[in-house]
């Protein structure tokens, strides 16, 4: 149906107009759930790379640093 999407419509300073169509609810939840999948996805890695190394403390706080800069910094390095 015509006329549902979200646009906006930009000027630029060159006179040019740029209409871009904005991301709907579901494209939204579909890359929020990617970026958790990859998110989870590093961590598990992780885990399993550092497993092997022992069960000390210095590797446990490796690994919770590593995972905390993965869940938070993720958005912030990708932007």
């Amino acid at each position: 149906m015509p006329g549902l999407d979200d646009r906006v419509t930009i000027a630029t300073p060159e006179g040019v107009e740029l209409e871009l169509v904005l991301a709907g609810v579901g494209s939204r939840f579909a890359a929020a759930l990617l970026d958790v999948v990859i998110q989870l996805g590093v961590i598990f890695a992780l885990a399993v790379v550092l497993v092997p190394a022992g069960d000390s403390g210095f590797v446990v706080a490796v690994y919770l640093i590593a995972a905390f800069l993965v869940i938070f910094a993720y958005d912030i390095v990708l932007e």
